[in-house]
């Protein structure tokens, strides 16, 4: 494993904490981001640096360019872990860092999240209910306490995508924008000091990744009431349809502010079953009349940690697509998650996690 040459990538750790006041660097009693995969950190955000070729100078060529504002994107796909009694896992943190309120409902055990037009706020944890919050991140390189390397962000914002495919894990992908971090005065991109990194970032909780077994979903079309079934249900996208756009902050040392995080739009479902002569007549006719449907999908069996994901109203954003697979007829849906009607203040989703099973 050591080498001289080439380093280990697998010794890169992420961890990340909600801030207790936004855009405020926070390290301490980080939580790993768990099992994180196609993850990248990188400084591309703003304007970088800023070229000068137009200048004149009586010669030729360009003369050398000026550092410009920065900001950091981290993305990735990270499990969805239960812990029970733990409310504030790294994935619920997520969603709250892309535009969703918790809602603590401690007799029944459960957090419910949902989109909102909240402001982003400070984090206080316990079992109050919050509001959106902005996350530090830190990527940290071990090398056993000598030398470790890190790069940090704060003012993390984002926006996010629930998703599984039947049988395999349930995850969250997310892309979320971040502020240079700044130590005395100074903009910081990377750190590789002497500084004993090896503590930050450790596990907190030894969890198993959910996986899209035992999944029990009600899908109703609502014009007609009928319950229509889902059968050989594969896959599942809810994009929450956020969008994050840059904020710029000349009083900002990079240039750049806590991005909000906006519903401009609705959000989107997409999904594969099989198809049937009545999901046929149903999906084509709804498509055609403008239907709504409604859905209510719940991952794991009762009295245990449960994730549901309940969207009120649905209507099909394009014509079903039919498609062969391994020689079964399918049907490729997608859908716009929408309000009712004009001035209809309840959320389109809620994504509800049962944290407490016994309660």
């Amino acid at each position: 494993m050591a080498n001289g040459v080439a380093r280990q990538s697998k010794l890169w750790r992420i961890a990340v904490k909600p801030e207790a006041t936004v855009g405020t660097y926070t390290e301490t009693g980080a939580l790993n981001l768990p099992a994180i995969e196609g993850w990248a950190f990188t400084p591309d955000r703003g304007t970088g640096i800023i070229a000068r070729a137009d200048v004149t100078d009586g010669r030729p060529g360009a003369v050398r360019g000026v550092p410009g504002s920065y900001g950091w994107t981290l993305s990735g796909e990270q499990e969805i872990q239960i812990e029970e009694d733990t409310i504030w896992m790294p994935w619920v943190w997520t969603l709250m860092a892309c535009g969703h309120n918790a809602d603590v409902n401690v007799a029944g055990g459960t957090v419910a999240l949902t989109p909102t037009i909240a402001s982003i706020a400070g984090y206080t944890g316990g079992t109050a209910d919050q509001a959106p919050c902005s996350m530090s991140a830190i990527v940290v390189y071990d090398t056993n306490g000598v030398a470790d390397g890190a790069e940090r962000a704060r003012g993390m914002t984002g926006t996010a995508q629930i998703m599984w495919t039947a049988g395999e894990r349930m995850k969250v992908a997310a892309t979320l924008k971040g502020l240079v971090y700044v130590v005395d005065g100074a903009s910081q991109m990377i750190d590789y000091g002497t500084a004993n990194l090896t503590a930050v970032g450790v596990w907190e909780a030894q969890t198993l990744p959910r996986v899209a077994t035992d999944v029990v979903t009600t899908f109703t079309d609502l014009t007609t009431s009928a319950v229509l079934a889902l059968n050989d249900f594969q896959e599942f996208t809810l994009d929450t349809g956020m969008v994050n756009p840059d904020i710029s902050d000349p009083a900002d040392a990079n240039g750049l502010g806590v991005s909000p995080v906006f519903l401009q739009d609705a959000p989107s479902l997409s999904m594969s079953i099989a198809a049937s002569q009545a999901n046929d007549v149903s999906f084509f006719a709804g498509w055609r009349d403008g239907r709504l449907y409604s859905m209510s999908t719940v991952s794991g069996i009762t009295g245990s940690n449960q994730i549901t994901i309940a969207t009120p109203f649905l209507q099909l954003a394009s014509a079903p697509s039919r498609v062969s697979a391994d020689g079964k007829d399918r049907l490729q849906l997608s859908f716009r998650v929408v309000r009712s009607d004009l001035g209809d203040a309840a959320a389109p989703y809620t994504i509800t996690y049962k944290y407490n099973a016994a309660a």
